[in-house]
């Protein structure tokens, strides 16, 4: 916003004795320990709105069994609980909390109903808009390349749920390929070099590259309560640079209704889904609708408006409380 600066930084590197020039400090996935908490505390004592921002449901200590890096075998339950137990111990200190869904809104409330609690959309940053016209004349190595991007190594389930409809998809169509960017295991995928390539890690200033050469985005999500409470990202990453996609019903990507974000839950639905994309015009359409769409509903700036009214408000209010103390004692 116009007129105001916001740093970003890490929690090691913010000097303490620095702060008092802040209005909101805002802290991201944040975990109890020492530190953080004599940050919080010289918050409090000079006035400063604190904001602790999580993107997944990892402060809810009952679930970590079913959390995917236990069921994957990446990590024991007890270490995920513990983890998860100092997200939500870090959590009550904060002045306000801002999550990216509402099925995360609705866990925290239920564990804090007097805490302000608000839901911050994930968004297109401006970079990602710009990409578009820098890669439009980037072309994928196949004219069918479904792209899968995961964020995280525990993500394979999810992908090996629709293993079955992309390998027909594949073998049926010549030039087609799945293009994988992340840690996840695909040894048992059994697919040629040329029907499948992986990038086991990728700089993310360089995923809108390899967004916009896709054909189709893939986006399949497991029903358990961690991928229900998932953002949009990975559609509105792709409406950017107006590739379709195929999604799981998580709540976050049903509320949007644009053609080219095709929902599938069952092995039909995955299979109509990719033959609804082979049609041309259809295709085409989608591909206009989803440029619009993400413009105009998507963005970064449309997301924080009502979060950054809400910041300045407070400082406002802060300081129209001082001026009143000053005046009383004056």
């Amino acid at each position: 916003m116009s007129g105001h600066l916001a740093d970003v930084c890490s929690l090691e590197q913010l000097d303490i004795r620095t702060l008092g020039r802040y209005d909101v400090v805002s802290v991201s996935r944040p975990q109890a320990n020492r530190r953080l908490l004599t940050l919080l505390a010289r918050c409090g004592q000079l006035g400063i709105h604190t904001v602790a921002d999580i993107d997944d449901l990892i402060f809810v200590p009952e679930l970590a069994d079913q959390s995917m890096l236990v069921t994957e075998g990446h990590a024991s339950s007890d270490n995920v609980r513990a983890s998860y137990t100092r997200h939500k111990l870090a959590l009550q200190h904060f002045d306000e909390v801002t999550v990216s869904t509402h099925e995360l809104a609705r866990y925290r409330r239920e564990q804090a109903p007097t805490q302000s609690i608000h839901v911050l959309a994930n968004g297109l940053s401006q970079y990602w808009l710009d990409r578009n016209s820098l890669l439009s004349k980037a072309h994928p190595s196949k004219p069918k390349q479904l792209i899968y991007i995961s964020g995280k190594r525990s993500q394979g389930q999810d992908l090996d749920s629709v293993k079955a409809n992309i390998t027909a998809f594949l073998h049926q169509h010549e030039n087609s390929e799945l293009s994988v960017t992340g840690a996840i295991q695909l040894d048992d995928w059994e697919l040629t070099n040329e029907k499948l390539s992986q990038a086991v890690w990728a700089d993310p200033m360089d995923l809108p590259l390899r967004i916009c050469q896709g054909w189709a985005n893939i986006a399949p999500y497991l029903n358990t309560p961690e991928n229900k409470a998932k953002s949009h990202i990975s559609f509105i990453e792709s409406a950017a640079f107006g590739v379709p996609s195929i999604c799981s019903p998580i709540d976050d990507i049903t509320q949007h209704d644009v053609p080219g974000l095709l929902i599938a839950d069952t092995e039909q639905q995955w299979n109509d889904a990719l033959e609804k994309l082979l049609d041309a015009t259809y295709y085409e359409k989608a591909q206009s609708a989803l440029l619009h769409y993400a413009k105009e509903h998507c963005t970064a700036y449309v997301a924080t408006q009502e979060t950054l009214q809400r910041w300045l408000a407070l400082n406002e209010q802060s300081e129209n409380e001082n001026f009143t103390a000053l005046s009383r004692t004056g």
